[in-house]
Parts: structure tokens; sequence; C-alpha cells
């Protein structure tokens, strides 16, 4: 292997740890903070802003779809099943519409 690939690799699995070990930090930090509600609603909050985003370009087809995923999710609470569903109704929807 050649000298700059393997200065490449280690740079690379440096840099690759020096961001989990900052996030660590920065998270325990935020932990003991006053903005900790905001760790808490994170994963919630980023799926609502994929989620309005994927849908701000979408078709009626989509907007079917993700409204039929709504109702999936509010009526069973179970994850892969609102997932499953969306994507069938989404691809039978597709064949209709």
């Amino acid at each position: 292997m050649e000298p700059n690939a393997t200065l490449l690799i280690g740079g690379l699995a440096i840099a690759t740890f020096a961001v989990r070990a900052l996030g660590l930090i920065i998270g325990n930090f935020f932990q003991e903070s006053r903005f900790s509600w905001a760790l808490r609603d994170l994963p919630g909050i980023l799926i609502v802003s994929l989620v309005a985003s994927s849908l701000a370009n979408m078709t009626l087809v989509g907007w079917a779809a993700a409204s039929i995923a709504l109702g999936i999710a509010l009526y069973s609470n179970h994850v892969i099943l609102t997932m499953i569903g969306g994507v069938a109704a989404y691809a039978l929807l597709q064949n209709i519409m």
C-alpha cells in the first residue's frame, strides 16, 4: 500500500474517532444543562423535518400515501408496520393514479 493511502486511512480513522468523542462530550454537557429538553425531543423533530421536506415536492400520490401511513401509525403505533404500509400504499396508488 502506498504511504499516502496509509496516511489518509489513519487520518480518517482519527477524524472519525474525534467526531464521535466530541459528540459524546458535547452530549454529556447538554444533558446537564437547561437545554436537555432539546435532546429528548430531537428524534421526533428530525423525523418531522425529514417528512415535511420530502412532502414539499410530492405529487398527490405521495400525499395520499403519507396520509395512509399516518393513519396506520395512529392506529397501530408500530413503526415497521407503518413503513411497510406507506410503501405499499405508494406503490399501489402509483399504479392506480
